[in-house]
Formats: C-alpha cells, structure tokens, sequence
C-alpha cells in the first residue's frame, strides 16, 4: 500500500497534467520565438527546462549544451510542457538541433 503523501502527491500530478487536456485534444498550443537559455538541473533526471523570460518550459534537452539560443518552442498553456522544440545558434543563425 503507498503511503497516503505519495498518493495525494501522484493525484496532483495527475490534476495538474489533465488541466491540459482540452488543449492537447484541441492542439491548442503558444508559439514563442525569441532568446532563450537552455538549463539542466540533472541530466539523468527530468529536471531540464528552456527558460524564456519568466516562463519555464519542461522538456528533455538531452544532447544539447547548457547556454543562450534563439528558439522556437511550442508548449501548452497550463502545464507550459514542450510539444516541439528548433533550437539555433542565433536568430537568422545555423540550426543547432531539432526536438520533434
């Protein structure tokens, strides 16, 4: 039997991730261009976000280098988790890397 924090724990995950639901049904996504920092906390883990102004969108940047880059990111609304990811050197630069 799981203890009852780790049950409250895995049902707020679950409430928070179906919050997105109608979005991701509906596709309805924000598209940002525009500088972004990439940053791994713990690369064995999914701790690993592009941070762009406020805003930090979850993603796995596996096989990316930690720094400054010109993205186009689309994530969803509420739980602001990638759904796709153009990463450049710089805007107008050379394509580092495509996610999806």
């Amino acid at each position: 039997m799981l203890p009852i924090p780790l049950i409250l724990l895995d049902g707020s995950i679950f409430i928070f991730h179906i919050l997105d639901l109608p979005n991701v049904v509906f596709q309805n996504t924000v598209k940002y261009k525009g500088n972004c920092e990439i940053i791994i906390y713990d690369r064995e883990s999914l701790n690993q976000s592009v941070e762009i102004g406020s805003r930090s969108i979850s993603i796995n940047v596996n096989g990316y280098e930690e720094g400054s880059y010109y993205c186009e990111i689309e994530f969803y609304p509420v739980t602001e988790i990638a759904k796709s990811l153009n990463v450049y050197s710089s805007m107008g630069g050379e394509l580092v890397k495509e996610k999806w």
